[in-house]
């Protein structure tokens, strides 16, 4: 009994420092997904579109020179996308789609339709640069509390 303690103490004294980097960059990510969903550009409307349809098309997808409120463009270039801008109180939210294959529980492919991070994150920082980097700077702090306090439980183990 004694040694399977061991041994699963010197298991998670092996895979704790690598949770704790999981752990971190997971937080990051969250915090930025989470502050792309309630974000809100401000930026009257014809150079945001002017920005917007430039990462677009820079992705092979076609937009109309005029702005689209309310309606989904479709893209089938090298993924399928979508495309929304809605109007938001004072500003507009745009959200990227795209369909990524994922394996099922019984191991075989689907096709799911989720939002692209990536993409979003490139707009925002196209648009809003200071934004972005207020964010990033959030996200990192919250990452590094993170692997914190997974370092803090792992010395607590330890003990």
């Amino acid at each position: 009994m004694l040694r399977r303690f061991r041994i699963l103490a010197l298991g998670l004294a092996l895979a704790l420092p690598a949770c704790g980097w999981i752990v971190g960059e997971i937080t990051q990510q969250l915090h930025r997904q989470e502050a792309l969903k309630q974000h809100v550009y401000t930026q009257d409307i014809d150079e945001l579109w002017r920005q917007v349809r430039d990462l677009w098309t820079s992705h092979g997808c076609e937009a109309p020179e005029q702005p689209t409120i309310g309606e989904t463009l479709a893209c089938e270039a090298n993924e399928k996308r979508w495309l929304r801008v809605d109007r938001r109180g004072e500003g507009h939210r745009v959200e990227i789609e795209v369909e990524r294959t994922q394996k099922d529980a019984e191991g075989k492919d689907k096709l799911v339709r989720e939002r692209d991070w990536e993409l979003e994150w490139k707009l925002l920082e196209r648009v809003e640069p200071d934004t972005a980097s207020r964010i990033e700077s959030e996200a990192e702090a919250k990452g590094a509390k993170a692997k914190k306090a997974t370092r803090e439980l792992e010395d607590a183990i330890e003990k």
